[in-house]
């Protein structure tokens, strides 16, 4: 199988290149990048004995979600640590969270030469993958050199499965070569059981990106600080505290229904504000000219603050800030669960700030965590535009139910806090290291 799989890899790959080579160009990429994304790298350190485990992590939000696991990792003296990722905005977060104490590289494409040349500079003891990356040459390295593939965070999305199903083989082919998973709800479990040959290779249940301890409320100058960094007010009229609609990774026409709703809000109380941070930073030009239309006056992130008026809107052009500026958030709307849009963000920042949170009818990324929080009344789940919009408005006129929704947040993180530990157990256990 892993020969068929090279064969028709390399002209797709040659088919793809200018496109992806384009694509890089668009987003204003490094193009020396390419030298680690084809597995050269530098001369890695001896490790003096170190086992060595390499952790994979695609997304910006993945890349967060590993923190507590890293920080165990790191602590044990006989770890060394080696972090990859395919993004820009990925790798930028890995070099601020753990550049100090971790190799951070690019993933390398995964065609033989490029993933053995990888392999041979990083040497790894264990490979772990987040939510489910599955790279059939970087896996069927380890399988050869005999070092355990793991996945934490293992889910399978309803589209996915139901793709994997389709080409049932070549998919029982793919997830063969993991040793274990760390699936991150009894959904998930569910799912990868169907493709797994022993189902003792599913050995825990939980969602790291849960395991997070709960923020700690903004002190009052804090709060003023980032306010005032967004171009907001701390204080609006009778010097009351501003209140904030966050616009959380939103997606095309997510923007448009929260201008709708604080034009209505704004009209109660002129004391809130709004803060959009959309999923990708390329899009503030659109979100600009909805502001200009909707009369709304608005700041871009990147603009700075010196010198200028405070705003109505502020706009998060920027990468990698949501966990940070979420905390100045009254109420929230969770991005890319409003159709057509599909899948959701993470919910998971916003928790940690203990936000409450309305969302639209599509969820499935997050659907475990998401029913979790409708569970103990954390989230708002709602079917359209017009019941996102009415729920909204109630929750951001009934303090009450704030209070209500941020203790349930808290009662889940306090539940879920210890996923971390499990998995870091089990990996010394792994690597036979104390």
């Amino acid at each position: 199988m892993i020969l068929i799989y090279r064969i028709l890899f390399l002209p797709l790959f040659i088919f793809l290149c200018p496109y992806f080579l384009w694509r890089t160009r668009g987003r204003r990429r490094d193009l020396s990048n390419w030298v680690e994304r084809i597995g050269i790298y530098p001369r890695m350190a001896s490790c003096d004995g170190k086992k060595r485990i390499w952790i994979h992590a695609v997304s910006v939000g993945e890349m967060q979600s590993i923190v507590p696991l890293v920080k165990l990792l790191h602590m044990n003296k006989h770890i060394s640590l080696f972090i990859s990722t395919t993004s820009t905005t990925g790798r930028q977060i890995a070099e601020k969270l753990y550049g100090k104490y971790a190799k951070i590289t690019y993933f390398p494409i995964d065609f033989w030469p490029f993933v053995w040349s990888a392999w041979k500079r990083i040497r790894p003891d264990l490979v772990l993958s987040v939510d489910g990356e599955l790279w059939p040459e970087h896996l069927h390295r380890a399988q050869k050199t005999g070092v355990p593939a793991g996945i934490i965070n293992g889910r399978i999305s309803e589209r996915s499965f139901r793709r994997y199903c389709w080409v049932l083989e070549i998919s029982r082919w793919m997830w063969g070569y993991i040793s274990f998973v760390f699936a991150c709800d009894e959904l998930a479990a569910r799912r990868i059981g169907k493709f797994i040959f022993r189902p003792s290779q599913i050995i825990g249940i939980g969602n790291l990106k849960c395991s997070r301890q709960p923020l700690l409320p903004l002190k009052k100058f804090e709060r003023v600080m980032l306010l005032n960094s967004l171009g907001l007010p701390a204080f609006g009229i009778d010097k009351k505290q501003i209140r904030v609609l966050f616009g959380c990774s939103t997606w095309p026409g997510e923007e448009k229904l929260l201008l709708e709703t604080f034009a209505k809000l704004r009209k109660i109380d002129a004391n809130w504000r709004l803060i959009l941070v959309p999923r990708h930073a390329e899009r503030h030009e659109e979100i600009v000219e909805l502001c200009k239309r909707g009369n709304f006056s608005f700041r871009l992130r990147s603009a700075g603050n010196a010198g200028m008026p405070w705003c109505d809107v502020s706009i998060v052009d920027t990468t990698g800030e949501l966990a940070e500026l979420i905390r100045v958030a009254t109420i929230a709307f969770l991005g890319k669960t409003l159709p057509p849009n599909a899948g959701a963000q993470s919910p998971l920042d916003a928790a940690a700030a203990k936000v409450p949170l309305v969302c639209g009818p599509n969820y499935d990324n997050f659907h475990e965590v998401i029913e979790s929080f409708h569970a103990v009344g954390a989230i708002k789940i709602c079917r359209n535009i017009d019941m996102i919009k009415s729920a909204l408005l109630q929750l951001a006129l009934d303090e009450v139910e704030q209070r209500k929704m941020s203790a349930g947040m808290l009662r889940y993180l306090l539940r879920t806090k210890n996923v971390a530990q499990a998995i870091y157990e089990y990996i010394k256990k792994a690597l036979a290291v104390c």
